[in-house]
């Protein structure tokens, strides 16, 4: 139980860090985007998981993007999955500075999986992939798919707000 412990709290540590830092030119170029969705993912020994989701990115230079996302959701046999985690981001395309078209990310963080009997944390990787189309340049929506562990596989939709 030690070993995901600290995996959680150097995971809250590396977000905060990266927080800060990227907090501070989000400032500086208005490029904050905040998020929520829904996705389905597959776990090997839990079945099928729905949940929502909420998340918040901030822009960098060369087509790069970091963030949080918080997912939650249930299986419907008694299984609830509560996964923190913190992304890295790259846009393939580039149109006018808006962050937006094909991208690949990176997530890593912590999967809590609460039963009746029992909670289990889990460390979290993954991959994902999708698009996001950007409708006035103030909302966008973004259907994704995704790979990694503990989830087998996922797909999901998100819909945001940028600043």
């Amino acid at each position: 139980m030690k070993k995901p412990v600290l995996a959680v709290i150097l995971c809250f540590f590396s977000c905060f860090c990266a927080y800060s830092q990227i907090n501070q030119h989000a400032q500086d170029n208005k490029t904050f985007a905040f998020s929520y969705g829904a996705e389905m993912n597959m776990y090997s020994k839990k079945g099928l998981a729905f949940g929502a989701s909420l998340g918040a990115d901030f822009n960098l230079p060369l087509r790069f993007a970091a963030g949080v996302n918080l997912s939650i959701s249930a299986n419907g046999q008694g299984s609830n999955i509560l996964e923190p985690s913190a992304m890295l981001r790259y846009y393939f395309f580039n149109l006018s500075d808006q962050h937006s078209g094909i991208y690949v990310q990176a997530d890593l963080g912590a999967s809590f999986f609460f039963e009746e009997t029992r909670t289990a944390a889990l460390f979290l990787g993954g991959v994902r992939a999708g698009c996001r189309f950007v409708f006035g340049n103030i909302f966008y929506a973004e259907p994704y798919i995704k790979a990694g562990y503990p989830f087998l596989a996922g797909a999901g939709v998100t819909f945001g707000y940028r600043y």
